[in-house]
């Protein structure tokens, strides 16, 4: 297994967690919704329902957009081309 595989799990992983929270925030705000409770903990139901999208959102991108990640972290050298910069300086 190869670091970028590595990485790629970590990222879905973790993609997977900020996912179920969001879903479990925003269920936490129908709930509060339904049952009338205003406020929980000092937070109002429109405030976990806005953390419950946002985790989500970012969630799902970590899930579906990980192969971007890693592609962006480990670069092919094949793909990118010879380097522009000489490795050895003819001296005159």
């Amino acid at each position: 297994m190869k670091p970028s595989d590595i990485l790629g799990i970590c990222v879905r992983v973790l993609g997977l967690f900020g996912f179920l929270g969001g879903v479990g925030y925003a269920l936490g705000a129908v709930c509060m919704a339904l049952w009338g409770q205003s406020q929980h903990q000092g937070f109002y139901s429109g405030q976990y329902l806005l953390c419950g999208i946002v985790f989500g959102a970012v969630g799902l991108y970590f899930l579906r957009g990980a192969p971007h990640l890693v592609r962006f972290a480990y670069r092919d050298e094949k793909k990118i081309g010879p380097s522009v910069i000489p490795t050895t300086v003819d001296e005159p």
